[in-house]
């Protein structure tokens, strides 16, 4: 058991002759004996033995009980989750539109544009995921005691890198391998995917390994379209432990 918060206090273990008692007391030991050897508890229990030790966290301050190391224990609000959920999800939505709605040859009457319009504003949706996401990468900095990364920034890296890169690296393979054994893929035929080409050129595979294709026009859209948000995203999160370190320093 706890002492009860007051910082005066210490955590005491008394075995007794019949039992332990677990209780809290001022942190004079001849106050404590007296307490404890007093005649309202001699008939019940005897003669006590006491082992008092300090609880560290009740000691680091005389107006803060609670130690400024100590980790707090990690939020997640969810409904910020359910709304990066309904982005991406508009955004799938987006480029299904983009792709089969609105794409070169695509002859729909007017009323089924009306359907469907509300879904063209992917790039919207995009911005609100992104800034949603460094609303929740920022709350474990605010929550810390000296604003940091938890654990420091290299272990924040390596959490991002285990989070993005895998499937982005898996998705870019598997665009190169359709696009490899697709005959169809391969050449220009006046659709959308007409912007994905070509695909195996050195400045488009080099910039989608290293995910800086979103800075060209041309290359943002190659092997693999929709993967320019995930570069900028990533370019975020590798850029985020500096602009931390900057503003400490200023």
């Amino acid at each position: 058991m706890a002492a009860s918060g007051e910082p005066s206090q210490l955590w005491v273990t008394a075995s007794t002759i019949t039992g332990d008692y677990l209780g809290s007391l001022p942190s004079n030991s001849l106050s404590a004996r007296q307490h404890f050897n007093g005649p309202g508890l001699i008939p019940r229990f005897g003669k006590v033995q006491l082992s008092m030790r300090a609880e560290p966290s009740l000691l680091d301050s005389p107006t803060n009980p609670t130690p400024r190391h100590a980790s707090k224990s990690r939020i997640r609000l969810e409904f910020l989750d359910g709304i990066r959920a309904l982005a991406a999800l508009y955004v799938v939505l987006h480029h299904i539109y983009w792709t089969a709605v609105s794409g070169p040859g695509v002859h729909l009457p007017a009323w089924a544009f009306f359907l469907v319009g509300w879904t063209a504003y992917g790039s919207s949706a995009v911005g609100i995921f992104i800034v949603l996401s460094g609303y929740c990468l920022m709350l474990p900095v605010v929550r810390s005691a000296d604003a940091s990364l938890p654990g420091g920034s290299w272990a924040y890296l390596k959490r991002r890198a285990q989070r993005i890169l895998p499937p982005y690296y898996a998705a870019l393979a598997l665009s190169l391998l359709l696009i490899a054994l697709c005959p169809g893929l391969r050449h220009p035929a006046g659709v959308r995917w007409d912007t994905a080409l070509p695909a195996f050129t050195e400045d488009a595979l080099l910039s989608h390994l290293f995910l800086v294709q979103n800075y060209s026009a041309r290359l943002s859209s190659a092997i693999d379209p929709p993967a320019w948000t995930v570069a900028c995203e990533w370019q975020i999160y590798f850029l985020f432990p500096f602009i931390l370190f900057g503003d400490a320093g200023t």
